[in-house]
């Protein structure tokens, strides 16, 4: 898909490769064989990035990827949930056994 013009959102936003020994910046890889295994261990270690926003601008314009949130719209680039709750929720640290994802994007069509 890359070789297509599609951009990976989260590196076009300067964030860093999920690392081959996992942590941060990776989305996946808590869990076991059953749907809530890990949830109920805070001290978890996510293993891969398998979770993708990839976004490709039309011919002409130029993609805008905001890093930080400099629109100021509540929104960057990047992970979110993906730290443990300081407390569980009904025995759960964890939301899921995958990281949020999301892209805070723009075009430019001049």
């Amino acid at each position: 898909m890359l070789a297509g013009g599609f951009i990976d959102t989260h590196l076009a936003a300067n964030n860093a490769e999920c690392p081959p020994q996992g942590g941060a910046n990776c989305t996946s890889g808590i869990g076991g064989p059953g749907d809530l295994d890990g949830l109920d261990i805070a001290e978890q270690t996510l293993r891969s990035r398998i979770d993708f926003i990839l976004a490709a601008p039309p011919p002409g314009c130029e993609l805008l990827v905001d890093v930080g949130d400099a629109d100021e719209d509540g929104t960057h680039t990047g992970l979110w949930a993906d730290k443990p709750l300081d407390e569980p929720v009904e025995g759960l640290y964890w939301a899921s056994d995958h990281t949020g994802v999301q892209a805070d994007i723009g075009l430019d069509c001049r």
